[in-house]
C-alpha cells in the first residue's frame, strides 16, 4: 500500500486548507491517523480528508499513516 499526501499551499492565521491522500493498493476500508507537530491544527476524517485551519504562523510537519480492511501494510 502506497499514500502520497498531495502538497498543502501556504495558510495564513485565520485560514483553513482540505487535501485528500492518495492511496495504491491495500483494500478498504482504510484506518487514517496523523502525527506530528501540527497537532490541533490538524485532523483526519474516517474517509482519509485531511483539512486544519492556520492558528498559529509557523512552518508545520504532519506524517499521515494508514492501514487497510486487510491489514495487508
Amino acid at each position: 500500500m502506497k499514500i502520497v499526501v498531495p502538497a498543502i499551499a501556504p495558510v495564513v492565521v485565520g485560514g483553513s486548507f482540505e487535501t485528500r491522500p492518495k492511496v495504491t493498493g491495500g483494500a478498504a476500508p482504510f484506518r487514517w491517523s496523523l502525527t506530528g507537530s501540527a497537532a490541533g491544527q490538524v485532523g483526519v476524517g474516517i474517509d482519509g480528508r485531511i483539512s486544519g485551519n492556520g492558528r498559529v504562523a509557523g512552518t508545520y510537519t504532519f506524517t499521515a499513516g494508514s492501514d487497510d480492511g486487510v491489514r495487508l501494510f
